[in-house]
């Protein structure tokens, strides 16, 4: 005996398959217009108000974009054989930048962000760090007012580190930091990488044009400013190194140069060639002592100019500069959007209760026959 495997029926419908029943239904949808039409009317003329007067109020905003690559490191003779006495030195290589990708997440790093924040920039001729420009753009002042911990923060004071700032200048500062880059979402500051161009793009989006600007010339600049710190940091610790070297050098040089003039002045020349043995190899000690003292003197010399004319591997090629085409609400989209919503939404309602009315009967109706 076969069993009957057929699928048992259910009353489930699907979303979709609700929404193409009611769409097939045109006389009815017709019929709800026009007996509602005074109704949808109004809702459409409230709607259409306040989406056109949101669109109205809303503020534009800008969007400062800056675009900068990494410059590659020559490959000529020079900084050849300046690689090669590194080396030597201990030093390791002279490598001056890193991956790209690590360049785009330090953008974003605490340390970069902080140093920006706290920088002295004029905003509507008035000067002050940006995270105050910030606060006041904002109106966080008076969000804060009813904090106990954050109704007395001011910022002062540059800080090189976020640990020296107090408890609630940090939970500020964590708070200013998590408007400008949120943990989800998209906020204030952005980046993005090219990989075929290899093009890194910073941008700063704000409704205040001159602040969008100076935030995102000032994270570049911090940017920058690290990087330099990194290339030099070798080439300086080369200079001590070479320094120290050439007073070694110059301090066994001057020794031997006194030893070999005074046992010159001694013998006289009177000597016999092979009492002048000793002579001899003073003068060869005083020659090596001098080529190595040269040599020495040259290459500290050179890492002395690297660190003078050192630059930072990366170049800007787009600043943002005013005017930035600000970024509009469409007023027509907006009212469109505000009269077709509450009809459409009015008139699902008015189907869905006559659904429901037709439902409850059919329900009376069973209930009788069964009875």
């Amino acid at each position: 005996m076969k069993e009957n495997k057929e699928a048992p029926e259910t009353d489930e419908i699907s979303l979709v398959e609700l929404l193409a029943k009611l769409l097939k239904e045109k006389q009815l949808w017709v019929s709800l217009i026009k007996k509602h039409i005074l109704i949808l009317l109004l809702l459409a003329a409230v709607g259409g108000s306040l989406g056109f007067y949101y669109a109205y109020r809303v503020k534009p905003t800008y969007k400062a974009k800056l675009n900068f690559v990494v410059v590659g490191e020559s490959a000529g003779s020079m900084s050849a054989s300046l690689s090669n006495l590194s080396s030597l030195l201990g030093s390791g290589g002279s490598s001056t930048g890193g991956s790209i990708e690590r360049i785009v997440e330090l953008i974003v790093s605490d340390k970069i962000i902080s140093k920006a924040l706290f920088k002295t920039v004029s905003i509507h001729g008035k000067s002050d760090f940006i995270i105050n420009h910030f606060i006041a753009l904002e109106k966080l002042k008076t969000k804060w007012s009813k904090d106990t911990i954050l109704a007395n923060v001011v910022y002062n004071n540059p800080v090189n580190d976020i640990s020296e700032l107090s408890f609630a200048q940090r939970k500020g500062f964590k708070q200013i930091q998590n408007i400008l880059l949120p943990e989800t979402g998209t906020g204030i500051i952005s980046k993005s990488f090219q990989k075929k161009s290899g093009v890194i793009e910073l941008v700063a989006n704000y409704t205040d044009e001159s602040f969008a600007i100076v935030l995102s010339n000032a994270i570049y600049e911090q940017l920058a400013e690290f990087y330099l710190q990194q290339s030099t940091y070798r080439t300086e610790k080369n200079v001590k190194v070479l320094t120290n070297k050439v007073d070694s050098i110059k301090g066994v040089l001057n020794s031997v140069q006194n030893a070999y003039a005074r046992t010159t002045d001694k013998t006289l020349g009177l000597l016999l060639q092979e009492d002048k043995v000793g002579i001899k190899k003073l003068a060869i000690k005083e020659q090596m002592l001098t080529i190595m003292y040269g040599e020495a003197q040259k290459n500290l010399e050179t890492f002395k100019f690297m660190n003078e004319t050192a630059a930072t591997p990366i170049t800007v090629i787009n600043f943002p500069y005013s005017p930035i085409n600000p970024i509009k609400k469409s007023k027509i989209i907006f009212l469109i959007i505000g009269i077709i919503l509450p009809c459409f939404f009015a008139l699902v309602f008015y189907r869905l209760r006559i659904g429901y009315k037709n439902l409850k009967l059919q329900l009376i109706n069973n209930n009788i026959q069964t009875a």
